[in-house]
């Protein structure tokens, strides 16, 4: 192997361990959810690269009234005029006495997606089905965004924990994706038990 292949294999290696790195520690409690605190730094390889289309709607004003009620839901961008929204494409509110006070799902499908705050434009950069879930994110900087959640194995019987690398600049997708399936305990699910039973 000649030296600038080992060379650029270091570098993509740091890069990967300095992603997991800080995603643990702005993440912290999903890595510990699913047992990945101790191992994570060999755990996760880049499986999957693709574009993203960035396909560009306007904003309802059902979801000006979620993010108004709740804006925990979203993730502010260090500009603060843009969201991250990973929880209210799957998701609907069920209303109790006038007000929406419970999430619950209602699709199989999952979105992450932009919303600019000022333009009221909702701007999608994912979408799956059922074979994923989106759990927690962080905006690494104003175009890098970091998604966490599951995946599907090729067997089709176990979920793997997932970090998804969004450049809004590049437009580029890196799914990085762990070695071993995820076995909370009892079964229990990050999205259900620290997202939508605390809403």
């Amino acid at each position: 192997m000649e030296n600038g292949t080992v060379a650029k294999l270091s570098e993509e290696a740091h890069i990967r361990l300095q992603l997991i790195t800080d995603t643990r520690e702005e993440l912290n409690d999903w890595f510990e959810f699913y047992g990945l605190d101790d191992d994570a730094d060999t755990l996760f390889r880049l499986c999957e690269i693709w574009d993203t289309s960035m396909l560009t709607f306007p904003v309802t004003s059902d979801w000006q009234l979620l993010y108004k009620e709740h804006p925990t839901l979203f993730t502010e961008a260090p500009d603060d005029t843009r969201v991250l929204d990973i929880y209210t494409y799957g998701h609907t509110f069920l209303h109790k006495r006038g007000r929406r006070d419970k999430l619950t799902a209602a699709l199989p499908d999952n979105e992450v997606a932009i919303v600019d705050l000022e333009e009221k434009k909702r701007t999608r950069l994912m979408f799956c089905s059922t074979v994923c879930q989106f759990h927690d994110s962080w905006w690494r900087s104003p175009e890098e965004i970091i998604v966490v959640g599951l995946i599907q194995g090729f067997d089709h019987k176990n979920l793997y924990p997932a970090i998804w690398r969004i450049n809004t600049y590049t437009k580029q997708v890196q799914q990085f994706t762990s070695l071993k399936p995820a076995h909370p305990e009892n079964n229990k699910n990050y999205l259900q038990e620290n997202v939508l039973n605390i809403l």
